[in-house]
């Protein structure tokens, strides 16, 4: 055996000049707990053993196999040295492990804490890693990866390796085999350094610790305070190696994800668009690689989680193929922007006929589809979208059509099922509704999709409706570019009547603002009011102004009500604040026809059309 190449590296570790350093990674395994069945007996794995390499040794609380418990052949475990014999059978406790912790002549870690764990390895005949740490380094500079070893049993051969991440080995260190005697007992380090190549960017490499000894008989050793060490320069008397640049394979590819589109957009109250939607399905996602999205075009932070992808919030967000295993990612995919939109009534027309005559609303190209909201109806309605009926039968709700070749009634409630003129709710005909709170809501889609609502009393909430008896949706189109024609008519039933109004809905977004005028002069203000003394000049002086008012001590005070819905005569255009409600609200006459109008808060919102 060639003792001489064990005692140089003693001889550095004593005398070598002390360099600057800074840490890359450290490993000191940390501290076992006081040992017993529940915790292991103070035993754990290693996050950073190889899949394939050591089989981890758990003590017999857990196994009935002796290999395993007694950390024999081709086992290890991340323990205190002096708790292995706790985590052996008692009925089968020979061991050649150093003596237990309450024993005398007891072996602890490397920094000398009789509960601190290190990782005991028995190799046998595993020529495998037994430490692999992913790192990045930096160009043009000085490291030194080591480890500490406590020899209990030769012979041991041990190598350290620097690899790249597609593989190749950059440098190694191989020990000389240990066999001699004077080796064993005491911790030492084992050291290689090296330099990284100053042509070559910032890179990852893999500092991996072997087994280079394949050996059922001793080849037992404990493993402590692994490290990789960014240093300034070598220390002297040492030679390292300059590596060739680290080459990092990557999965995720140089083409980034396509999007089918560039804008999504969810509609009030909905607090997110789903940007999978967005995902184009070429170029598929590579082999190895996984589909994510950020709010950066850097993948700068953390990956949107899936939860975040199928409700992402008003932002603008960049897709990615990424690569796990070795944490690289493709360019980034052109933006999609999530913005958030209300639906805005854009043309808006009351009605009211009898006798089975029928309404046309001849509707300019809206983006989202139509409303019809109805104040009083008699037993049924029929809707017709630019020629094609929305449903195959008459929509109707009234208790005593129920009759194959008559009328047939077709709506009921959804959830629980329910029907007009039984269970406690009214015949339809027996309902009033507002223009805030209808008797009935049909909300016709351009997806072809159709909502039916009802009320079950008068000013009461909406519920969900469905379709039944037969009755079904027939497929309409509905234009985006060109003129809708929506057609509200009856079937005669004796004195029918029918009153509402028809919304057409738009998107728009849900806040949006104007610049303010910057022009000088304007008409005068003609009208001030002030608690102060008027001063020359005012109010003309105010331009474009209407009213002004003046104070410095006192506030402007509305009109103050516990509930708006209280006044009984509104005038269009009344402002009050709304006690119960906490907002200031504004009456609209929405439906001239009816006479129908409605209070809302004044809020934040876009009402220009499009």
């Amino acid at each position: 055996m060639n003792k001489t190449f064990l005692y140089f590296i003693l001889f550095l570790m004593q005398s070598l000049t002390i360099v600057q350093a800074q840490e890359v990674f450290s490993e000191n395994f940390g501290t076992s707990p006081s040992p017993t069945a529940e915790n292991d007996y103070g035993r754990s794995p290693s996050s950073y053993m190889p899949s394939g390499s050591l089989g981890y040794g758990t003590s017999y609380a857990n196994t009935n196999n002796a290999s395993a418990y007694k950390i024999d052949d081709n086992y290890y475990a991340v323990v205190a040295p002096g708790y292995i014999r706790a985590g052996i059978n008692p009925a089968n406790s020979g061991t050649w492990w150093t003596p237990a912790y309450d024993q005398p002549n007891t072996v602890t870690d490397h920094s000398g804490n009789t509960n601190g764990a290190a990782m005991i390895i028995n190799a046998g005949e595993t020529l495998a890693p037994f430490y692999e740490r992913t790192v990045t380094i930096e160009e043009d500079s000085y490291y030194k990866a080591s480890l500490w070893i406590y020899i209990v049993n030769t012979p041991v051969r041990i190598a350290i390796d620097i690899k790249d991440l597609s593989g190749n080995t950059l440098t190694t260190l191989t020990t000389d085999e240990i066999t001699d005697a004077s080796y064993k007992g005491h911790w030492f380090e084992i050291p290689i350094y090296f330099k990284s190549n100053k042509n070559c960017a910032s890179n990852k490499v893999r500092v991996v610790f072997r087994n280079d000894k394949s050996e059922r008989s001793g080849n037992d050793y404990y493993i402590d305070d692994l490290s990789l060490t960014k240093i300034s320069a070598y220390p002297d008397g040492v030679s390292g190696t300059d590596i060739a640049c680290p080459i990092t394979p990557c999965n995720a590819g140089d083409t980034a994800p396509s999007v089918s589109t560039n804008l999504l957009t969810f509609f009030d109250p909905a607090t997110g668009a789903d940007l999978s939607t967005a995902a184009s399905a070429t170029p598929s996602i590579p082999t190895g690689a996984t589909l994510v999205w950020y709010n950066n075009a850097d993948h700068v932070g953390n990956a949107l989680s899936n939860t975040e992808v199928a409700n992402a919030p008003e932002g603008i967000y960049y897709a990615f193929f990424y690569d796990a295993t070795y944490e690289c990612f493709s360019p980034a995919s052109a933006a999609v922007t999530v913005k958030k939109y209300c639906i805005s009534p854009y043309q808006n027309k009351g009605f009211a006929t009898t006798n089975g005559q029928s309404t046309t609303y001849e509707l300019k190209p809206t983006d989202v589809g139509f409303q019809l909201d109805i104040y009083k109806i008699d037993n049924s309605l029929n809707v017709t979208v630019n020629g094609t009926a929305i449903t195959n039968l008459e929509l109707d709700f009234q208790s005593n059509h129920n009759t194959t070749g008559g009328n047939l009634r077709t709506l009921r409630f959804k959830d629980p099922q329910a029907y007009y003129g039984a269970g406690g709710i009214p015949e339809i005909y027996n309902i009033t509704g507002t223009a805030t709170t209808p008797v009935l809501r049909i909300i016709i889609r351009k997806d072809g999709t159709v909502s039916f609502y009802g009320a079950k009393a008068t000013g009461g909430a909406l519920y969900e409706l469905e379709l039944f008896n037969g009755a079904g949706l027939n497929t309409y189109t509905w234009n985006t570019s060109t003129t809708n024609t929506i057609i509200i008519g009856q079937k005669v039933d004796g004195p029918t009547h029918i009153s509402g109004r028809g919304i057409a809905l738009q998107s728009m977004p849900c806040k949006c603002t104007v610049a303010g005028s910057t022009e000088t002069g304007g008409n005068p203000t003609k009208v001030g009011i002030t608690n102060q003394t008027k001063q020359a000049g005012w109010p003309e002086n105010i331009p474009n102004g209407f009213v002004a008012l003046e104070s410095q001590k006192a506030g402007f005070v509305i009109t103050r009500v516990n509930k708006v819905s209280d006044i009984a005569d509104p005038k269009d255009g009344m402002i009050a604040y709304d006690i119960a409600d906490k907002c200031v609200k504004l009456y609209r006459l929405v439906d001239t026809v009816n006479n129908m109008g409605e209070w809302q808060c004044i809020k934040q919102n876009c009402n220009q059309s499009k």
